[in-house]
């Protein structure tokens, strides 16, 4: 945003051509940026429902996720609700099925998410 208060502070003065070369230099920036994005992963955060007989392996499983923080936990009389978030590319969830095949798992939900979470 400051950049378009530059822009029209530079062509009100009158210095356009200060004005054309950093809206130039602007636009190469923001395509360099996007096109970046493209390959990166993104945010989700893994929602595990599970009882206190499944704990170590679900210990386990976490560590080897890429880049996998612990959000939260919640310890209730049937349970443990577990709040994970981790960084992957859209492709590779395939790994939801291994934390449902624990016994004493419940459910496994993988929700994407675009928020103040990140860390």
């Amino acid at each position: 945003m400051f950049w378009a208060v530059g822009e029209g502070l530079a062509l009100g003065a009158g210095f356009v051509d200060v004005g054309l070369i950093g809206a130039l230099v602007i636009g190469v920036i923001m395509v360099v940026i996007t096109s970046a994005k493209g390959n990166s992963t993104m945010p989700y955060l893994l929602i595990l429902h599970f009882d206190d007989r499944a704990s170590q392996q679900i210990k386990g499983l976490i560590r080897q996720l890429p880049k996998a923080h612990i959000k939260s936990k919640t310890v209730q009389h049937d349970g443990i609700e577990l709040t994970i978030e981790l960084r992957i590319r859209e492709s590779d969830t395939d790994f939801v099925d291994k934390f449902l095949r624990v016994p004493g798992v419940f459910d496994a939900t993988l929700v994407a998410h675009q928020g103040d979470l990140l860390s």
